[in-house]
């Protein structure tokens, strides 16, 4: 027994969002049913998922203007490329 309710703490911390979101939908309306909760726990993961989105965006963003300003601190002048003498193709010679 304690086995279960360790687990279904577990369960409530990692989905307390939903939760919050059933009881204030609960608080409002009085009644919901099995449909209307469904939709409400879906509108809740979708909205971490969404957050937890814009929180990478925003993480890469930040990596990004700092590889800029470490390019441009690094960077004094640019490296100008050059082509490289080709060879010409070693032709056998038809002495085999």
């Amino acid at each position: 027994m304690a086995a279960c309710r360790a687990d279904a703490i577990q369960i409530l911390k990692a989905h307390w969002h939903a939760v919050e979101a059933i009881a204030l939908a609960l608080d409002a309306r009085g009644t919901l049913t099995g449909d209307d909760i469904d939709l409400i726990i879906f509108e809740a993961e979708a909205e971490v998922e969404r957050r937890a989105e814009l929180s990478r965006r925003k993480r890469m963003a930040a990596m990004t203007a700092r590889a800029a300003e470490f390019r441009e601190a690094t960077m004094k002048k640019p490296v100008r490329r050059t082509r490289r003498a080709t060879r010409a193709p070693i032709t056998p010679t038809g002495n085999d």
